[in-house]
């Protein structure tokens, strides 16, 4: 199997991640005779007054320079940790905490989130925050360069040599270096702060380039999820990848901010209070003095509207009237001779499977970082790929997180309670989907009774095309996987698929141009249209629509209407988060419409009719 870049679940038990750090008793000892004691076990021998009065940098050098299995080593000698840990705190009681930080709303501006972004000047290394970031390089080990005056160095040496363990165990799970853009994360040990998150920001060696720009936007993007993933309430960044990095400051800092203000807008529900931008010079304070009044001037909350939204991740008890229209629906439900799912992104969405979820592809796109793409929704059209072996590999990748990659059972609940339901009061049912992800079929739902006019992640087909034949792209996926770069996504030439017949190039089955082939799928087409036409004609028909937008009505939204206004015997129930797409021609007597998520509408289905 294919190895990519590691997310918290595959390291977590690896490193104890969520297991409290148990810290060192305090001690009456200064940090000055600790260091001199912990320096003469290191070098097992006493030491002289010359040395006493250095040894902090004879530590520091020591530590800066121990290879990963020595410091798998010293981390399994518990009396000299215990030394080091009292010292570590003994040295840096000085903490600030993040409570006793103001935010720049307090400060007097005005722009979107202000109230949860703050500016500090001073040691990251001291901050009291659930999580700092660190500006790490690709290695993730941290510096070897003795008293190097980088973040990386500064952050490793406080946190102990606990921090280099972890991150080694890691990469070596990993099995290459870290992409840029990307972010780990373990725990801070002898730091104040819970949790250090490791993130590669872009490295410019001469011009600018708009990659550079996008890489740096993906490393704010991908610690923010982390710190979310985890529940964190506040974290603080570095000025990530200026410095020897040689990003400009000046872009540097106003990609920081309106990437984070971005993610707070897409992230209403987030976990994370606190959102603290760290500068160590006077000259970093400046330029974020300065750019954030441009936000607001340009971003001022008075100027935007956020509209109303759902937690989705909260299951609720429905509400008196929503409880009537559901037993409105139920009614209808038991007595139905036939029912008509329609489902589209948002009952995928239901499942984890995202086309905007930026956490759902940092896992499989990474290497597309640097094209500003964050998620799937981005990739649609997209064509600039490097190479034709970069972009195979990426398909490949994505076809398998998208159709095959396990998914957890809790994720398959939706669709499988509602088939449940189906079996349990026996009935009749057809489903169409604008969905390409395979998962009816993974859930177990009849395939004679399925249509699906848009493609499929498991086939591709000729680019020209020169005929309507589609093949299974998972033959090729296997080949792909034996031979990809984790960290590019790149394969070799051998692996990009061929067109059978003609020899040209391939492309993925997917309904986004004038050259899909769609004829195998659409087979389905006149099946589906008799069903419905029959069960209107001769039964009682109940429409069930889940999540449809407004890209393509014609295959499910506009047709569900006209049949249920058509039938004498019929209703549609309409589910959708998007209030706008709750409206509806169909007289309210045959009507029903749920402001909410397929998951939470099945589930209250679920409870009442099991």
């Amino acid at each position: 199997m294919y190895q990519l870049a590691l997310t918290i679940k595959d390291y977590k038990e690896d490193i104890h991640l969520l297991e409290e750090v148990k810290k060192s008793n305090p001690t009456n000892t200064s940090w000055e005779v600790l260091c001199n004691e912990i320096v003469e076990k290191l070098l097992k021998k006493k030491i002289n007054n010359e040395q006493k009065f250095s040894s902090w940098e004879i530590y520091r050098s020591i530590m800066n320079q121990i290879e990963p299995d020595e410091c798998q080593k010293l981390c399994q000698n518990n009396e000299l940790m215990d030394l080091i840990s009292q010292m570590l705190q003994e040295k840096n009681k000085d903490v600030v905490y993040s409570k006793n930080i103001i935010t720049l709303k307090e400060q007097g501006h005005s722009f979107l989130f202000s109230d949860k972004l703050a500016l500090w000047k001073g040691d990251i290394t001291k901050l009291g925050v659930d999580a700092i970031v660190n500006a790490a390089n690709n290695q993730l080990l941290g510096c070897f360069v003795p008293h190097h005056l980088c973040i990386d160095n500064a952050i490793h040496t406080f946190a102990g040599p606990q921090l280099r363990r972890d991150c080694s165990i890691i990469m070596n799970k990993q099995g290459f270096e870290e992409p840029t853009g990307y972010a780990k994360v373990t725990r801070a040990y002898n730091l104040p702060s819970k949790y250090v998150i490791h993130t590669v920001g872009p490295i410019v060696e001469s011009q600018l380039k708009e990659s550079h720009c996008n890489l740096l936007r993906s490393s704010y993007i991908n610690c923010l999820n982390i710190a979310d993933d985890l529940h964190l309430e506040s974290i603080a960044f570095s000025c990530i990848s200026t410095g020897l990095f040689g990003f400009p400051q000046n872009v540097a800092s106003m990609i920081a901010i309106e990437t984070v203000i971005n993610w707070l807008y897409e992230n209403p529900f987030t976990s994370i209070k606190k959102i603290i931008f760290d500068v160590f010079s006077d000259n970093d304070l400046q330029i974020y003095t300065k750019n954030v009044i441009e936000f607001d001037k340009t971003c001022n909350e008075n100027d935007i509207i956020i509209p109303p939204r759902i937690n989705t991740s909260i299951m609720v008890t429905p509400t008196e009237i929503q409880q009537n229209e559901l037993n409105r629906v139920i009614k209808f439900f038991k007595n139905a001779t036939h029912i008509i799912i329609g489902a589209g992104a948002g009952l995928s969405v239901d499942a984890g499977l995202s086309f905007m979820d930026t956490k759902l592809f940092s896992e499989m796109g990474y290497p597309l970082f640097e094209y500003g793409i964050n998620s799937l929704y981005q990739t649609m059209g997209f064509e600039d790929f490097k190479t034709e072996n970069q972009k195979w590999g990426f398909f490949a990748v994505m076809a398998d997180y998208m159709r095959y990659k396990e998914v957890n059972e809790h994720e398959f609940d939706t669709y499988k309670k509602l088939l449940d339901l189906l079996k349990k009061y026996n009935k009749n049912y057809f489903v169409k989907t604008t969905n390409v992800d395979g998962l009816f079929e993974r859930s177990g739902y009849d395939m004679n009774k399925f249509f699906n006019p848009q493609g499929d992640f498991k086939y591709i087909q000729c680019s020209t095309p020169c005929s309507q034949d589609v093949y299974l792209f998972k033959p090729y996926m296997d080949k792909i996987f034996e031979n990809i770069n984790p960290l590019t996504f790149e394969v070799p030439d051998s692996c990009i698929p061929k067109c059978p017949r003609c020899g040209k190039e391939m492309t993925q089955n997917l309904r986004s141009d004038e050259f899909f082939v769609e004829k195998p799928h659409m087979v389905m087409a006149p099946l589906f249209t008799k069903y419905v036409e029959d069960a209107i004609k001769n039964g009682k028909v109940l429409f069930i629509e889940f999540g449809v937008g407004g890209n393509t009505p014609i295959h499910i939204r506009i047709p569900f209407e006209s049949w249920t206004i058509q039938g004498e015997n019929t209703m549609l129930v309409r589910i959708n988060l998007d209030k706008s797409f709750l409206q509806s021609k169909v007289p309210h007597t045959k009507y029903s419409a749920f402001h909410t998520t397929g998951k939470q509408f099945v589930e209250w289905l679920w409870n009442a009719m099991k």
